[in-house]
C-alpha cells in the first residue's frame, strides 16, 4: 500500500472553497494525490514542500489582476518550472488562452468540464506527455524559465525538438526566439509572423515579433504590438522591459523607468530589467523603490553592482548628485568590508571628479579602513594630500 502511495502523481489544488470538494474528489477517484490550497500564498508553500507534478488553478473568484501577477510569477517559480501547469476558467475567452500562451501553461480546461471529470482530464494531459520526446518536453516545460536563465542544454534541446516537430507551435517559438539570439533576423521574424497568424492570441509570438520590429528600427511599430499584448496579458515582465526599452529609446526616460520597475516587481531576478534600469537616472524615491525589490532575491554582489552601475552611469551624464546618492544608498545596504571599500572608493572618485577634495579623501580613506589592501586608494590619497600640501 505504501509503495502504491508513493506513486501517485501529486497534485497542487488552488481553489475557492465553494468548489475545491467536487475538484479534488473528481481527482482523487482517479488516482490523483491532491493537496488542497485556498490562495496563492499557500500554493508557492505547497508547491515547494511537495514537488508537484501538476499545479492546478481554478480562476473561478479569484480577480483577475491576481491570476495575472500570480500566473506570470510561477511560470518563473524554479519548483513550479517542473510541474504540468494547469488553469480551469469559467470561459475560454482570449484573455484566458493569452493568458496560457504568456505564461506557458500546460492546458486552459473549461471549469463546468473540469468539476466532473478534472481526474479524468489530468490523465489526459499526463497520457499527452508520455507521446512527447524528451527535447520537446523540455522545451515545453522550461520556455519560459529559459527567458533568463538560456542554456546551451536548453538551446540543444530546441533544435532537436524543431527538426523532428516543426509545426509544434511551441517548438517552433522557442527555435525563432533562439534564432533571434543568434541574429538570424529574417529566420525570427518569419517564424514569429506564422505563429502569430495561426494563433492570434499568442503573445509570446507578438513578443518576439515585436524584438524583432525594434532590432529593424521600426519603434512605432513594436510598442504598438507591446501595447496590443499587454491589454491581453498584463504583467509580463519580459514585455515591460521591452516596452521600456523602446520608450528609453523614445526618450521617454520616465514611462521607461515605470516600465522597468514594473518588470522587477513581477521577477526581481530579471537580468534584463535591472541592466535597463541600470542606464536610468533614478530619483531617491526610485532607488528606494528599486531597493526595496532587490532586497530579498539579490546577493550583495548583485545589490553592489547594480547600484554602483547606476552611479558610474549618472556620473558619465554629470549627475554628481544622483551619483552620490547612489553610492549612499549602496554603503546603507551592503554588510560586506570589501563591497563597501568598493563602494567608497566610487564615491571618492565621484567627489574628486566634482572637485570636492575634503569628501574625496574622507571617502578614500574609509575605503582603506576596509579593504587596507584596495589598489588604488592610497595612491589616491598621496596624490591629494601632496596636493593640499602644496597649497
Amino acid at each position: 500500500m505504501a509503495q502504491q502511495k508513493s506513486e501517485k502523481e501529486k497534485v497542487v489544488l488552488l481553489s475557492v472553497a465553494k468548489d475545491m470538494s467536487q475538484l479534488k474528489s473528481s481527482s482523487e477517484s482517479a488516482g490523483f494525490a491532491v493537496f488542497p490550497v485556498l490562495s496563492p500564498a499557500e500554493c508557492i508553500t505547497a508547491i515547494g514542500n511537495n514537488k508537484p507534478d501538476m499545479i492546478v488553478h481554478n480562476l473561478h473568484s479569484f480577480e483577475p489582476s491576481q491570476v495575472n501577477i500570480f500566473q506570470q510569477r510561477l511560470a518563473r517559480h524554479e519548483s513550479a518550472s517542473a510541474s504540468k501547469r494547469i488553469i480551469l476558467a469559467p470561459e475560454l475567452s482570449v484573455l484566458v488562452l493569452s493568458l496560457v500562451a504568456d505564461c506557458g501553461i500546460r492546458k486552459a480546461i473549461q471549469l463546468a468540464s473540469a468539476m466532473s471529470n478534472l481526474g479524468l482530464r489530468l490523465h489526459e494531459i499526463t497520457k499527452e506527455d508520455k507521446n512527447r520526446s524528451a527535447p520537446q518536453l523540455l522545451v515545453h516545460n522550461l520556455r519560459l524559465l529559459n527567458d533568463s536563465k538560456k542554456s546551451a542544454d536548453f538551446d540543444k534541446a530546441v533544435e532537436e525538438a524543431f527538426a523532428s516537430f516543426p509545426h509544434d507551435n511551441i517548438v517552433r517559438l522557442e527555435y525563432g526566439n533562439l534564432c533571434f539570439r543568434r541574429g538570424q533576423l529574417d529566420v525570427a521574424l518569419d517564424i514569429s509572423k506564422r505563429v502569430w497568424q495561426i494563433e492570434p492570441q499568442n503573445v509570446r509570438a507578438i513578443n518576439l515579433l515585436a524584438r524583432c520590429q525594434m532590432k529593424i528600427g521600426d519603434k512605432e511599430t513594436a510598442i504598438r504590438l507591446l501595447e496590443a499584448a499587454n491589454k491581453s496579458s498584463p504583467f509580463n515582465p519580459e514585455r515591460l522591459t521591452i516596452m521600456g526599452d523602446v520608450l528609453m529609446q523614445q526618450g521617454h526616460v520616465q514611462d521607461a523607468k515605470k516600465k522597468y520597475l514594473a518588470a522587477l516587481d513581477i521577477h526581481p531576478t530579471s537580468v534584463d530589467a535591472r541592466a535597463s534600469l541600470a542606464q536610468c537616472p533614478l530619483s531617491e524615491e526610485e532607488i528606494s523603490s528599486a531597493l526595496k525589490i532587490f532586497m530579498e532575491p539579490l546577493s550583495e554582489e548583485e545589490r553592489a553592482s547594480f547600484l554602483n552601475n547606476s552611479g558610474i552611469h549618472a556620473l558619465s551624464q554629470n549627475r554628481y548628485q544622483d551619483a552620490v546618492l547612489l553610492y549612499h544608498s549602496a554603503v546603507a545596504h551592503l554588510k560586506s568590508a570589501e563591497l563597501k571599500a568598493s563602494v567608497f572608493y566610487n564615491l571618492a572618485l565621484a567627489h574628486k571628479k566634482h572637485a570636492h577634495l575634503d569628501m574625496a579623501l574622507e571617502a578614500f580613506h574609509k575605503c582603506l579602513t576596509l579593504n587596507p589592501n584596495h589598489p588604488h586608494a592610497r595612491a589616491h590619497i598621496s596624490e591629494l594630500s601632496s596636493s593640499a600640501a602644496g597649497e
